[in-house]
């Protein structure tokens, strides 16, 4: 059978870190923008809010991604400058980037991925998945869970001293009919 192999060439890295970036908020510019023959995805981002930076100088930099999962990508990134790290993964709610421990809000970087600044010096950065929706649903899991079993608690309280309660009204009426059959 026959089959076409295709070789796409100048792909971005999944990570990389640039110093220079543009920002555009209106998705049609920012589109219009990646498509034109001056921009090089790599070695600048166009952002949706903007990242102070110094004036832009040579940058000599790295970014290797140690782990990647679903819900957790790890990267050791080096810059000698202030750069910003960009991730080629969808920007979606939920993720989180925390720079050597520390949370850093995540940018839209060229309208669908991610990106974080950086200082200078070597770094790891984690992005985790840790969406809202999971945690409300953690709250709401576990309030219904406790609402559950104290309502059972109760009502099984209650059964019981019924139950006492009947057991207590029987040996009385059994022990007063004794006591009336009797001369």
């Amino acid at each position: 059978s026959f089959s076409w192999l295709y070789q796409v060439e100048g792909t971005i890295p999944r990570a990389y870190v640039v110093n220079k970036a543009v920002v555009e908020k209106d998705s049609t510019r920012v589109l219009r923008l990646l498509s034109s023959a001056e921009f090089d995805p790599a070695l600048e981002v166009v952002l949706d809010s903007e990242i102070p930076m110094p004036p832009i100088r040579q940058l000599k930099a790295t970014a290797n991604i140690l782990r990647y999962e679903n819900e957790l990508v790890t990267i050791a990134a080096s810059a000698d400058n202030e750069a910003i790290l960009v991730l080629a993964d969808s920007h979606y709610p939920g993720w989180k980037a925390f720079v050597d421990g520390r949370e850093e809000v995540i940018r839209r970087a060229n309208l669908f991925y991610r990106a974080v600044p950086l200082a200078a010096g070597n770094h790891t950065v984690e992005f985790r998945y840790e969406p809202r929706s999971f945690t409300i649903g953690l709250v709401v899991s576990v309030v219904t869970f406790i609402a559950l079993a104290v309502v059972t608690a109760v009502l099984v309280l209650r059964s019981r001293i019924k139950q006492l309660r009947l057991k207590n009204v029987i040996s009385i009426n059994t022990s007063s009919d004794r006591l009336n059959l009797s001369p």
